[in-house]
C-alpha cells in the first residue's frame, strides 16, 4: 500500500564526511505519512538518487549523463533499516519507550558501511543500533559480512521482527535470511577469523530453494545497474520493501547508499528516512501547574487543563490520570489555625469529582472532548510535616485516537521551604479623591519572622490616567508603559523589621485629561528569598475617584388652554411655539436628563428634577415678591437640594402632566386690552407685544453619588450610601409668537 503523502526526502551530506548521524532527520510530525493498522505497507527507494519517492514519482530518466564506460557497477552498498519506535513513538528513548529493530537489509560489494559511523547512528539513540557490528538489545554483534556479503538479517534474543517484508526490484522477490549466533559466539572485532561462526540460515516461507551462496549472490544483483536503457537514461527499477503493520504503531525506515561513482574515487554516503504511523487522527494535550515554592503543614492545590488541539476531530474516550507525590495527603485534615484552640476541619476538594482514587492515583473519565474544547482539573492537597524537599505531580491523558503521545504528559514540580522566612506588604491610601486633588499613598513592607530575609524586592504600580508626584524612596528601577511599575531593591530585611516608602500621586481636573479613571487600583508586591507565605507578598488600596460631572439635558413646555376645544395638554416641540392672543396660557416645564454614567460599577449618578422657577416675560420679571398662587415644591422633593441659586417664582416640578395637575403651575395672560375678569393666578401683560415675545423658566437638577453595592468607598459600613450632592440649575428662554386670537378665526 502506498503512503498517504510523502514528506520529502532527508539525503545526507554529499561528501565523505564519514558523520551520517540519522536522528538529525526526523521530519516534523505533520509530514509523517498516516497508514491503516494491519495493512500491507509499501516504499520505494531509488537507488540512482539515493532517496525514497513520493506516491505516483518514476524517477531515473534523461539524467545528465555520466561517463558510463568508467561506471564502477559493483562498489555500491546499500542499508535499509525498519525500526518500531515504541511506546512513545519517537526515535530514541529506554524501557517502554525503546525502540525495536524490526529489520535490515544490507545489499552490495561496495565500501564497509560500518566505515561510516553508522553503527553509532542508524538506529537513534540510546543503546540500540542496528548497523555493522552495533551492539543489539541483546548484547549480540550483528554478524560481519563473508566474502562477497549480499543480504544480511539478524535477531537477537530480545529482539523480535514483527514482519517477514519483501524486497523486489524487477520482479524478483527476496526475503529476510534470519540467523542466529551460535552459543559459544565470540564478540570479537570484525577482524578476527572467528567473527563468522554462524549457524546455516533457517528456511522462509519467501526465501528461494538453492544454495545459501546463490541466493546470496542472487540478491547482490538488486543493486547492480543495467545499461540497456540507452545513451542518457539511466535504469529506472528501484528498490522495493513491504511490510505489515499494527495498531498505535510508529514505524521510522532508514536508508543509506554509499558507493563511487567512477573506479578509483571516493565513496560517497546520502542518508534518506520515512516515517510512517498508524496512530489516530485526533488528539489531546494536557498541561498542569502548582506553585514554585511551598511550605510543609499547608494546603496547595494542583491545577490540570485538557485540551483537545484539533479543530474538526472529536478525541474519543478521553481519560485523565493523575500520580500525586509522596508526602502530600488527600483526605479532609484538620489544622489549628494561630490563636485557636480547637482543631478545624479542613476540606480537600477535588474538582471535578473523579472517576476513581486508588491510593495516589486519580482518574477522571471524561469521555468525548469535542474540537477545540478544554476541560480543566483541580487537586488540592495537605502538605505532610514529613514531606520530601521536592513534590513532582505527574498527570497524563490519553484519548482513543490520540495521534500524538508527545504532548500527553505533564509534571508540575514544587520546592519545599526548609527554613522559611516571611515579609508581607500593605498598601494604604485614601478610599476617595476628586479631580485634581494630590493624595498620600503609603507602602509598608515587613519581615514577620525571627530570621532575617535575603533579597527583598519591592514593586508598585502607578495606576493609569494619574501622576507620581513624588516618593520618599527613589525606586533603584522603573519599567512598563509610562515607567508605571516602580521597583526598589531592599536587599536585607532584619528579623522582624519594616519599612514606610509614601508616594504623593495626583488625579488631573477633568479639563486636563480625555479620561479620568473612576477607580485607581494601586497594587504592591514583595518578595524574598526562601519566603513560606506567598498569600501576604501582594497588597491593593482602591481609590475611587468622585466624577461628578454636570448632566446634560434638554427641556420644552407642556401647554394648555382652557378655551382650546379638546381640552389637550400638548408639548412644544422646539424653543418657539405659536398662541393665541387673548387665551391664558398654563405652562410648566418637561426636562429629560441624559443617564450616562461615569463612576460603574462603583457609584451611579442618581439625576432628578426637584423645582423650576417662572422668570417673567417680557418686561415683566419675577422674584419672591409678587409671586402668584402656585403650587411650590414640597420640602421631602427639595431636601438635600441647594434652591439659593433660583430667582422668580418656583414651582413644583411635575412628574405627571394633566389639565388638573397643570391648575398649580404657571400662567400668563397677553391681550391688546386688560380683560374684565381673570384668575388671580394669572399674570396678565397688556398692551399685546408686538412681534411676539419670550418667556424665561430656570430648573433645578439635584445628583446624588451613591454607591452600587460593588464597593464600600466611604466605608462606613454599607454599600449602598450617598457619597455626594450637587444641584445644577439651568435657565431656558423660550420665543412665543402670539397670533389672532381664537375667536376671531
Amino acid at each position: 500500500m502506498a503512503p498517504e503523502r510523502d514528506p520529502g526526502s532527508d539525503p545526507g551530506p554529499d561528501d565523505d564526511s564519514r558523520d551520517l548521524d540519522s536522528s538529525a532527520y526526523v521530519p516534523a510530525r505533520a509530514l509523517w505519512h498516516r497508514v491503516p493498522a494491519d495493512a500491507l505497507v509499501g516504499v520505494e527507494f531509488d537507488l540512482l538518487n539515493a532517496k525514497f519517492l513520493k506516491p505516483g514519482v518514476t524517477s531515473g530518466w534523461n539524467i545528465t549523463p555520466y561517463d558510463y564506460t568508467n561506471y564502477n557497477s559493483s562498489a555500491r552498498s546499500l542499508l535499509l533499516v525498519v525500526q518500531d519506535l515504541g511506546a512513545d513513538r519517537m526515535p530514541g528513548g529506554d524501557g517502554a519507550n525503546r525502540d525495536t529493530l524490526l529489520y535490515f537489509l544490507e545489499l552490495g560489494e561496495g565500501p564497509d558501511m560500518t566505515a561510516y559511523g553508522f553503527e553509532e547512528n542508524v538506529a537513534g539513540h540510546g543503546p540500540m543500533s542496528v548497523a555493522g557490528f552495533a551492539n543489539l538489545a541483546g548484547g549480540y554483534y550483528v554478524p560481519g559480512r563473508p566474502p562477497m556479503t549480499a543480504l544480511q538479517a539478524y535477531r537477537a534474543s530480545n529482539v523480535t521482527i514483527l514482519n517477514r517484508p519483501i524486497f523486489e526490484r524487477g520482479g524478483g522477490r527476496a526475503g529476510i535470511y534470519p540467523f542466529q549466533a551460535n552459543p559459544g559466539f565470540d564478540p570479537s572485532p570484525p577482524s578476527h577469523p572467528n567473527h563468522w561462526p554462524l549457524q546455516n540460515p533457517s528456511a522462509w516461507p519467501e526465501q528461494r530453494t538453492g544454495s545459501w551462496e546463490g541466493d546470496v549472490w542472487n540478491h547482490t544483483t538488486l543493486l547492480e545497474a543495467d545499461y540497456n536503457y540507452g545513451p542518457n537514461q539511466w535504469p529506472k527499477d528501484n528498490l522495493r520493501a513491504s511490510f505489515r503493520t499494527e495498531p498505535n504503531r510508529a514505524y521510522r525506515i532508514i536508508a543509506i547508499k554509499a558507493g563511487a561513482v567512477c573506479a578509483g574515487e571516493e565513496p560517497l554516503a546520502t542518508l534518506s528516512t520515512m516515517y510512517f504511523h498508524t496512530m489516530g487522527d485526533g488528539n489531546v494535550a494536557i498541561a498542569k501547574s502548582a506553585p514554585d515554592q511551598e511550605v510543609r503543614e499547608r494546603m496547595m492545590t494542583y491545577d490540570i487543563e485538557v485540551r483537545n488541539t484539533s479543530s474538526s476531530v472529536t478525541a474519543r474516550n478521553v481519560v485523565v490520570t493523575d500520580e500525586l507525590p509522596g508526602g502530600v495527603l488527600i483526605e479532609q485534615v484538620n489544622i489549628t489555625p494561630p490563636g485557636a484552640t480547637a482543631p478545624t476541619p479542613l476540606p480537600l476538594p477535588i474538582s471535578p469529582s473523579p472517576t476513581s482514587i486508588n491510593g495516589r492515583t486519580i482518574v477522571w473519565n471524561v469521555g468525548d472532548l469535542a474540537p477545540g474544547k478544554t476541560r480543566t482539573f483541580q487537586v488540592s492537597v495537605w502538605i505532610a510535616a514529613n514531606a520530601p524537599d521536592r513534590l513532582t505531580n505527574v498527570a497524563t491523558v490519553t484519548a482513543e485516537n490520540d495521534g500524538d503521545p508527545s504532548d500527553n504528559r505533564a509534571e508540575a514540580t514544587t520546592l519545599l521551604i526548609n527554613n522559611p522566612t516571611n515579609v508581607a506588604v500593605r498598601v494604604q491610601a485614601p478610599r476617595m479623591v476628586r479631580p485634581g486633588d494630590t493624595f498620600e499613598t503609603t507602602i509598608t513592607y515587613r519581615n514577620t519572622t525571627n530570621v532575617p530575609a535575603e533579597r527583598v524586592r519591592l514593586s508598585f504600580s502607578v495606576p493609569t490616567g494619574v501622576t507620581l508626584v513624588s516618593s520618599s524612596r527613589t525606586p533603584d528601577e522603573r519599567t512598563g508603559e509610562n515607567d508605571s511599575v516602580l521597583f526598589w531593591n531592599i536587599g536585607t530585611l532584619p528579623a522582624n523589621g519594616s519599612g514606610t516608602i509614601t508616594l504623593r500621586i495626583r488625579v488631573p481636573r477633568e479639563n486636563e485629561a480625555a479620561a479620568i479613571p473612576t477607580m485607581l487600583d494601586q497594587t504592591a508586591e514583595i518578595d524574598a528569598r526562601n519566603d513560606s507565605d506567598l498569600y501576604d507578598n501582594s497588597s491593593t488600596a482602591l481609590t475611587a475617584v468622585l466624577i461628578v460631572p454636570r448632566p446634560q439635558t434638554a427641556d420644552r413646555l407642556w401647554i394648555h388652554s382652557m378655551l382650546d376645544p379638546q381640552q389637550g395638554v400638548y408639548r412644544t416641540s422646539g424653543a418657539t411655539f405659536t398662541w393665541p392672543a387673548g387665551e391664558a396660557l398654563d405652562f410648566t416645564p418637561d426636562v429629560t436628563i441624559d443617564d450616562r454614567q461615569t463612576g460603574e460599577p462603583y457609584y451611579r449618578l442618581n439625576r432628578r428634577v426637584v423645582a423650576w422657577s417662572f422668570l417673567g416675560t417680557g418686561g415683566l420679571n419675577l422674584s419672591g415678591m409678587g409671586c402668584k398662587a402656585r403650587e411650590q415644591p414640597p420640602a421631602n422633593e427639595t431636601q438635600h437640594a441647594d434652591l439659593t441659586r433660583m430667582r422668580g417664582c418656583v414651582y413644583r416640578y411635575l412628574d405627571t402632566v394633566s389639565p388638573t395637575t397643570l391648575r398649580g403651575q404657571g400662567h400668563v395672560y397677553w391681550a391688546q386690552y386688560s380683560p374684565e375678569r381673570m384668575r388671580n393666578d394669572v399674570y396678565v401683560i397688556t398692551p399685546l407685544p408686538s412681534n411676539g415675545t419670550d418667556l424665561r423658566i430656570q430648573y433645578a437638577v439635584l445628583t446624588e453619588v451613591v454607591e452600587t453595592g460593588y464597593f464600600d468607598i466611604d466605608e462606613d459600613g454599607r454599600t449602598d450610601s450617598v457619597l455626594e450632592r450637587r444641584t445644577d440649575v439651568f435657565e431656558a428662554t423660550y420665543r412665543v409668537e402670539l397670533v389672532v386670537p381664537r375667536d376671531a378665526r
